[in-house]
């Protein structure tokens, strides 16, 4: 996950400033980083239970994201941005 991470959105092998070359070294570096921040957030959250895991997803994440489709859809219809294949 490190590896995809730093090659997908955090330019894989350039440097950070066009002043530096790039190279592998920069690769490793952001691996290493995005390495530690994983092991840094797994080791400082609590686990959840599988309970609290159910109630997070169907009572909260879910109700939030219907409504948040809900809401972006009406800002498109009201100030007419809406695609016109969708009119």
């Amino acid at each position: 996950m490190s590896t995809l991470s730093s090659l997908l959105f955090f330019g894989g092998w350039l440097a950070p400033l066009s002043l530096l070359p790039d190279s592998v070294f920069w690769l490793v570096l952001k691996i290493l980083l995005m390495l530690f921040l994983f092991i840094l957030v797994r080791a400082t959250n609590p686990r959840y239970r599988y309970d609290q895991l159910m109630y997070l997803g169907w009572k909260v994440l879910l109700p939030l994201s219907l409504g948040w489709i809900v809401f972006i859809a009406g800002i498109l219809f009201f100030t007419n941005s809406l695609p016109i294949s969708c009119i």
